[in-house]
């Protein structure tokens, strides 16, 4: 799925197990079993710029009481 859809997940999955390493198993109303290896980003990389500039000034706010 491109676009997340509750009623169609719901329909197609049965259940999910999760183990360790980021490693999920989804168990299909079909038989089926997907495993799904996933990476976990890195906080640093998901702040935008402008996030980044109100963090800095945050910063230097607080640091200067």
């Amino acid at each position: 799925m491109d676009v997340f859809d509750e009623a169609v997940f719901k329909e197609r999955v049965s259940s999910i197990n999760a183990f360790n390493g980021n490693r999920l198993v989804f168990h299909l109303n079909d038989g089926t079993t997907k495993e799904i290896v996933w990476q976990n980003p890195s906080r640093r990389e998901s702040w935008t710029d402008d996030m980044k500039s109100k963090a800095r000034e945050r910063s230097l706010k607080h640091g200067k009481r």
